[in-house]
């Protein structure tokens, strides 16, 4: 699942390094991904920038299934565990809460054993009248 206009997206564009591609199921989206080295920011240790980049793409996927037009308002991450460059994650996502113009996700990217490494939650608005889907 793609977002129609985003192809030149860093994170999920078919052309980017992370190209991320979701898979919908009822209520959010999922996808996996492999950071390469040139994410690394500490010492063998993927910059967090670039994490909260993978959770905000995913919970906003996530949001783009309850809105069409929308922007994120705002997005919270919690750091757990390092994430490495050369393995291979998993991102989920999920709406939690819809309240009228807004949309509230929630993700965690998860490491090869199902361990958490870092979670998030974002507010999403919807822009113009008929911005629902």
């Amino acid at each position: 699942m793609r977002i129609p206009g985003h192809e030149r997206c860093f994170v999920c564009g078919r052309d980017s390094e992370l190209s991320l591609d979701f898979s919908p199921f009822d209520g959010g989206v999922e996808a996996e991904f492999v950071p390469s080295e040139r994410f690394v920011g500490f010492e063998g240790v993927i910059h967090g920038g670039i994490t909260a980049t993978v959770l905000a793409e995913a919970m906003g996927t996530a949001a783009a299934t309850v809105f069409k037009v929308f922007l994120g308002r705002r997005i919270c991450v919690d750091y757990l565990r390092p994430v490495r460059p050369g393995r291979r994650y998993r991102v989920v996502a999920e709406t939690v809460r819809v309240e009228g113009r807004s949309v509230l996700c929630r993700g965690r990217v998860y490491d090869e054993r199902g361990e958490v490494c870092a979670e998030g939650e974002g507010l999403f608005v919807r822009v113009g009248e008929q911005g629902e889907v």
